[in-house]
């Protein structure tokens, strides 16, 4: 990033790169924006219909002493949360080589780019996230204890932490084309080592362990526990998350920072 460019500069550049990339990345299909929402609800209703339906599973509550979740309520808590994250990633990977017209522009502050696809599919899926809270009975009480203002922290955390890794993979990206690809296999990978299709209570003792060394476990951990029981998580929840947020986006700005002159000579 150029030194000619000040912060408050670059915000409202990304703003306008949010705006535009809500605006095209749909652009001329009949249905526009509209596929931003049925795309992930057409994977929820696949894993409603499959764990819900099929296999008629209930959750057992996370604190509670009696009474299930049903399936869709519990996976909803983490899932949308993390197909925001999953997205803006796998997004972020191609979005400065989508822009390779401008790599010769050496003012240009091409960091938006990245930036502008991770904070459009979180201001798309935090609509989502609201719609799935508007239908639960527990929606008072997420106001009346104060658990939505931790939601909100918490789903910054995740933005930040996303944030940082797509700028990193979206430097990478450019030096390494097959990138995106192994990336999005990756990322359906890490969805079965998460605890938001079962609850981590289910997992052999053995194995809990391994389930934290996903990264993304603090943040479902943390999302189930506000959404459904309306209680923080656990202090350490919120240290791994934020430890996690934060050197995500120091690395991905040093990381981003260094190859950044590279960019136009691997085009």
């Amino acid at each position: 990033m150029p030194s000619s460019i000040r912060m408050p500069s670059l915000f409202r550049i990304v703003r306008v790169f949010v705006a535009r990339e809500l605006r095209e990345q749909y652009a001329g299909t009949l249905l526009g924006g509209a596929w931003a929402f049925l795309q992930p609800l057409l994977l929820v209703l696949i894993y409603w219909w499959v764990f819900g339906v099929i296999w008629a599973l209930k959750v057992p509550a996370l604190r509670r002493e009696s009474g299930d979740y049903p399936f869709a309520v519990f996976l909803l808590a983490g899932f949308l949360p993390w197909l925001a994250f999953q997205d803006a990633v796998n997004k972020s990977a191609v979005a400065v080589l989508q822009r390779a017209e401008v790599l010769r522009q050496g003012a240009f502050p091409v960091i938006v780019f990245p930036l502008a696809k991770c904070a459009a599919t979180h201001f798309v899926f935090s609509i989502l996230i609201l719609a799935y809270l508007a239908t639960l009975p527990q929606l008072p009480a997420l106001f009346l204890n104060g658990a939505v203002v931790f939601l909100v922290i918490l789903y910054l955390l995740q933005f930040l932490f996303a944030t940082g890794l797509g700028l990193l993979v979206s430097a990478l990206t450019m030096y390494v084309r097959d990138l995106p690809h192994l990336l999005g296999m990756f990322m359906t990978a890490l969805l079965f080592l998460v605890p938001i299709l079962y609850p981590l209570s289910q997992v052999p003792a053995e194995f809990r362990p391994w389930i934290w060394v996903n990264p993304y476990t603090p943040f479902a951990i943390g999302f189930q526990s506000l959404i459904l029981e309306q209680t923080a998580p656990a202090w350490e929840v919120w240290a791994y998350a934020a430890g996690l947020a934060g050197f995500s986006v120091l690395f991905g700005r040093f990381v981003f920072r260094r190859l950044r002159p590279g960019f136009a000579d691997v085009v």
